[in-house]
């Protein structure tokens, strides 16, 4: 049997974090992972094919595997995108608020963040759906992911467009908008991540909903 828990999330609203955090129940499978500046950065089953756009359901069904654990996977698309999905699922979403506290995150975590390397940056750019080759072709040194966004729009890197791109992405969130009610869904808001003893009690509630769905 193919079991998958989906951590729907949107880029800094901590999916990565909380992902593993419910891979140490011993009803899922480890999540391998690594922090950098506070960053989680996981390896999933489908090796972060979740996070890709388009999103490659026919890679994903192939890299999925059976096992008595759930496979836990990180991912930036909401439960009904994500139907085509072989496998029995359950899906945790973080319910992001559009208020300014979250922009602001969104701003420091991930706009701001700097690429340490050009494979990490080579994945990032695959991830979004872009070829490495023809978003560099005409730039070389160092970027962070608001600079890459004006790249993506093939604009000059200034302030200007980078107040463009960075709106463009703030209409692209979309996890705090989900609202279908789906079987074997918990729906938690961004703000409910960040309290005082939240990853214990989570996982806690939640290893009595995996252990009695499916």
């Amino acid at each position: 049997m193919v079991k998958v828990l989906f951590v729907c999330y949107d880029q800094g609203a901590g999916g990565e974090h909380l992902a593993v955090e419910i891979s140490k129940l011993d009803c899922c499978n480890y999540l391998k992972h690594k922090i950098v500046n506070g960053r989680y950065i996981s390896v999933d089953i489908t090796a972060g094919r979740c996070r890709y756009r388009p999103l490659p359901i026919s890679e994903i069904n192939n890299a999925l595997q059976e096992s008595p654990k759930w496979h836990v996977v990180p991912t930036h698309f909401t439960p009904d995108e994500l139907t085509d999905v072989i496998a029995d699922k359950f899906f945790v979403c973080i319910t992001t608020p559009s208020d300014e506290q979250h922009l602001n995150h969104i701003q420091s975590k991930v706009l701001q963040y700097k690429f340490r390397s050009i494979l990490e940056l080579k994945g990032q750019i695959e991830a979004d759906g872009y070829d490495p080759k023809t978003i560099l072709k005409n730039y070389t040194g160092s970027l962070d992911y608001q600079s890459l966004l004006c790249l993506y729009d093939g604009k000059e890197i200034n302030e200007s467009n980078m107040i463009d791109a960075i709106q463009k992405y703030n209409e692209l969130t979309k996890i705090y908008k989900f609202k279908h009610p789906i079987p074997n869904t918990i729906n938690i808001g961004y703000k409910e991540t960040i309290l005082p003893n939240f990853y214990t009690d989570f996982t806690n509630k939640l290893h009595k909903e995996l252990t009695k769905s499916i």
